[in-house]
């Protein structure tokens, strides 16, 4: 019986530890205040709308426009290094 108590108080055990969650933060400050932002794709230059998901830590990035067409909606953890923010001429 004593063994049995032993083994159900290490099975429920876990309870007591707290856990901190490991929150990325992105380097945007629109995709941290939860906005979507506009994105270009540095070589085929086509149009992204990427969005930030706080609690998850995951980027959900859309085509727009006519790339709808040709490519699918993703989600992600790290931002590809190919999206560059649209509008800054980085190429």
């Amino acid at each position: 019986m004593i063994s049995l108590f032993k083994q159900a108080a290490s099975i429920f055990q876990f309870h007591r530890r707290p856990v901190a969650p490991v929150v990325h933060v992105p380097a945007f400050p629109e995709l941290a205040k939860g906005q979507a932002r506009h994105f270009r794709d540095s070589v085929t230059m086509a149009p992204w709308l990427v969005s930030f998901n706080r609690d998850s830590g995951i980027y959900y990035c859309q085509p727009v426009g006519n790339t709808r067409l040709i490519r699918q909606p993703y989600i992600c953890n790290k931002l590809d290094k190919r999206l560059v923010p649209a509008g800054t001429g980085i190429h």
